[in-house]
């Protein structure tokens, strides 16, 4: 069986309707179903989104219209009217998962409210051209068939599942989990409050029963969108009393402790769709008390009577499939829904027309942090490892300096600088990650189409090795042998890196990267000062050798990624999807890279040599302020590609508010120090480069969020092509400026150069970032409370790792 899972574009979807997608399709393929998953539009198609022309024309779009799929799933009612695409070449189901939009008063409101009820109707009047419509509860079933008259026969009621981890925890044990994470709860009793902050949440009745003098003892623990004291005014009385206590969005790892460390769930809803919160605290058999739904004050805006009904939903949750649940009834006053311990839920295994529920218990495959890292320790991970790796090559460059000749010494930097910078090019390394992040491909999925072409372009950069050997007499028809065969592990191992990276795992793709450069080291080591091989020949066939050695982690930690084509076909679809986001990122590093030494060659022409010299010194000085923010984007890499639009942005923009934070302290502290730095780490004839070194950091300063960015851009919302056309803009400006100031300021022009097309491609990059992402401007640069109480955190979290490093 074949079955096309359509999900909503990135950026258009809840989180919850990615993990749906999730579900389905790894119960499926557990099953032996075979399911390739497309991404379409909600809008109708956008110049400003050349995608939302292009899917219709992806090979599994065009196969489905021919009949050649057994099933077509629309996994979100928005993406409805895309059933009429498929005609009748194959059955097609679409799944509602709430009714809410169309039937609560008050769901949208104003000109914005009303435009987005007209754009639903397109979507709704779909269903009617569905042969199967799939709802979890009855209420939502009853909802769509009372807005289009659809039959009985084509509705089908599969609830949704909860995810297995939600399972009872010792108090102390989930305490312990919180505290890990920087969250403290104080012993008074603690009611939960969890989900967005939506109308219909209820949220007022919850904050007025604070008041009440019943639960003046009690705090209120939120877990979600944090609450606004302009719309919310008894936020603000609560917080002075210190019973509020806003833990933000959460991740699945820290709810569970927050359910095991409270001692009540309050889900005071209007209306839900299913009820996401009230199943998890069951399933975790979290203590209530029932007086207290009593005492909860009854809400002044009554829920029409169709709302209460036993089976809701949250558009804030995530499904994850698991033991199903039926539903939970809503209180009749409207308002406190209180978990209370239930029954152990058993699996339910409905069916429909070929669109089978998920059964098989899963984890959800999204970011994994290696050690049990966050964001933030993995961001010092990171670090440690690119300050090791710069202090290892600069070892290695004095090593091969005073082991070689000046000659060889440049034949063999030559080389290895072409071939890592070609094969991070060529390489699907931003694509992996980016599939495995944000597509929620399979790992091994990703990784095993990933290396036919890999191969391919390994066999390629081999073929080409040697006819460079046929064709070149002597020493250079040796070298470009060897820079031939240098090539093919480059390319594989920044291929397969990316789907570490996409899964999360920073400690082995940092592993990875380096592993080859400490045996590198260690060759060289033994050939030129052993061995007394002082040749640029032996030295590059040392290096090569270590690089074939350093694939060896990865065969060990992708065991399954090496085998995955031997019992699957080749994943057309993903192929193409693949190589297109290859050909735009590849072409935006290649870019980057002259981007970032443009600037060095107008001086080389230009100006003199000798100034070249002096300004690369103060290119390296300023760059080394790249470090951090690069580190953080790494550590971000995974979460911003799997989570929601609205998580992946707040994400980045805490990272940028970071990154601003540290760099303009480094910025500030080397250009002060800059004479004696210079001096100090390249001697008295580079005490020039202090001048340069100082406009580069002004420049430095707003570019360092450039990664970050360019994370969001490329792996949350899948346009490489942004990254691409801000290189673009600030290599334009390099060059159009170096032309014009070189000539009369020597390399001092050239900073000026520089830091000016940084200026202009930085506030474009966030002039960008803000009209595409769903924060306001301050989140980028106001630094808060909860950011500074951040570090001390840290230090605690890596003592906890150091202590226990198997933890």
């Amino acid at each position: 069986m074949r079955v096309l899972i359509v999900e909503p574009f990135p950026g258009q979807r809840w989180r919850s309707i990615t993990r749906y997608a999730d579900g389905l399709a790894l119960a499926l393929r557990s099953s032996g179903t075979e399911v390739v998953r497309v991404s379409a539009p909600w809008f109708p198609p956008s110049p400003l989104r050349p995608g939302t022309w292009a899917w219709a024309r992806e090979q599994a779009v065009a196969e489905a219209r021919q009949g050649r799929f057994d099933v077509v799933h629309l996994a979100d009612v928005p993406l409805a009217h895309h059933a009429r695409r498929f005609g009748r070449g194959t059955p097609v189901a679409v799944t509602v998962h709430d009714v809410l939009a169309m039937s609560m008063p008050g769901y949208f409101h104003g000109l914005r409210g009303f435009a987005r009820r007209q754009f639903l109707r397109r979507p709704l009047s779909g269903l009617r051209a569905a042969n199967l419509v799939v709802a979890p509860s009855n209420f939502n079933s009853n909802g769509a068939a009372g807005w289009q008259g659809i039959d009985a026969s084509r509705l089908a009621v599969i609830p949704n599942p909860v995810d297995p981890a939600f399972v009872p925890l010792a108090r102390g044990a989930a305490e312990a989990r919180l505290a890990e994470a920087g969250i403290r709860l104080p012993a008074a009793p603690r009611i939960l409050s969890v989900g967005h902050d939506g109308f219909y949440k209820n949220l007022p009745a919850l904050l007025e029963a604070m008041q009440r003098p019943e639960l003046r003892r009690a705090c209120l623990v939120r877990a979600g969108t944090k609450l606004s004291p302009r719309r919310f005014p008894l936020v603000r009385r609560l917080a002075a009393e210190g019973r509020l206590i806003e833990v933000g969005p959460v991740d699945d790892p820290l709810l569970v402790p927050l359910y095991a460390a409270c001692d009540v769930l309050a889900q005071p809803s209007l209306a839900e769709g299913f009820g996401y919160p009230v199943l998890e605290a069951m399933q975790m058999r979290l203590r209530s008390s029932p007086a207290t739904a009593a005492r909860c004050r009854k809400s002044r805006a009554a829920p029409p009577s169709s709302y209460r009904s036993r089976n809701r939903t949250s558009p804030g949750r995530s499904p994850a499939p698991s033991p199903a649940c039926s539903g939970t009834p809503a209180t009749p006053s409207g308002c406190a829904t209180l978990a209370r311990p239930a029954q152990r839920i058993s699996p339910s295994r409905p069916s429909a027309a070929g669109c089978s529920t998920p059964t098989a218990r899963w984890r959800n495959p999204g970011p994994r942090y290696h050690a049990g890292v966050g964001i933030a320790a993995g961001s010092l991970i990171a670090l440690a490892f690119r300050f090791g790796a710069t202090f290892l090559w600069a070892v290695i460059g004095v090593l091969t300096a005073r082991a070689l000749s000046v000659e060889d010494r440049g034949a063999y930097a030559s080389a290895v600088v072409f071939t890592s910078a070609v094969g991070g090019v060529t390489s699907l390394g931003a694509a992996t990650g980016y599939f495995v992040a944000n597509r929620k491909r399979l790992p091994a999925e990703v990784a095993g189409n990933a290396l036919l072409v890999a191969l391919a372009a390994s066999i390629l950069a081999a073929a080409g090795g040697a006819l460079a050997w046929l064709l070149l007499p002597g020493e250079p028809g040796r070298l470009g042998l060897i820079a031939g065969l240098l090539l093919p592990p480059n390319i594989i191992r920044n291929t397969l890196n990316g789907v570490l990276l996409g899964e999360g795992k920073l400690v082995p793709f940092n592993l990875s990267a380096n592993i080859p450069v400490v045996i590198g080291f260690a060759l060289l080591l033994g050939v030129l000062l052993g061995a007394g091989e002082r040749t640029a020949l032996a030295a590059l066939a040392a290096w090569t050798v270590a690089q074939y050695l350093g694939l060896l982690p990865l065969a060990a930690w992708g065991k399954g990624w090496w085998t995955w084509l031997l019992r699957h076909r080749p994943d057309g679809a993903l192929l193409r999807g693949m190589l297109r986001f290859t050909a735009v990122s590849g072409l935006a590093g290649a870019v980057g890279l002259l981007n970032y030494r443009i600037d060095l060659l107008l001086v080389v022409t230009l100006d003199s040599r000798e100034g070249a010299g002096i300004y690369a010194s103060a290119i390296a000085g300023a760059e080394a302020l790249w470090l951090f923010s690069s580190a953080i984007a790494m550590a971000s890499f995974a979460r911003v590609g799997a989570e929601s639009r609205a998580e992946a942005a707040r994400i980045t923009a805490a990272g940028v508010r970071h990154t601003l934070l540290i760099v303009t302290a480094g910025a500030g502290l080397l250009a002060a120090a800059a004479p004696w730095a210079m001096v100090l780490l390249f001697g008295p004839d580079y005490r020039p480069a202090a001048l340069p070194l100082r406009i580069l950091c002004i420049g430095t300063l707003l570019y360092a969020p450039q990664a970050l960015l360019n994370n969001y851009f490329a792996n949350q919302l899948g346009r490489p092509s942004l990254a691409l056309a801000l290189g673009l803009l600030s290599l334009v400006i390099s060059v159009a400026l170096g032309l014009a100031l070189i000539p009369g300021l020597g390399f001092v022009g050239a900073a000026w150069a520089t830091t000016a097309s940084y200026l202009v491609s930085g506030f474009a990059a966030i002039a960008l970032f803000l009209w595409l992402a769903p924060v306001p401007g301050r989140d980028l640069w106001r630094l808060r409370r909860a950011d500074l109480e951040r570090y001390p955190a840290l230090a605690r979290e890596v003592t906890r790792l150091v202590r226990r490093p198997g933890a």
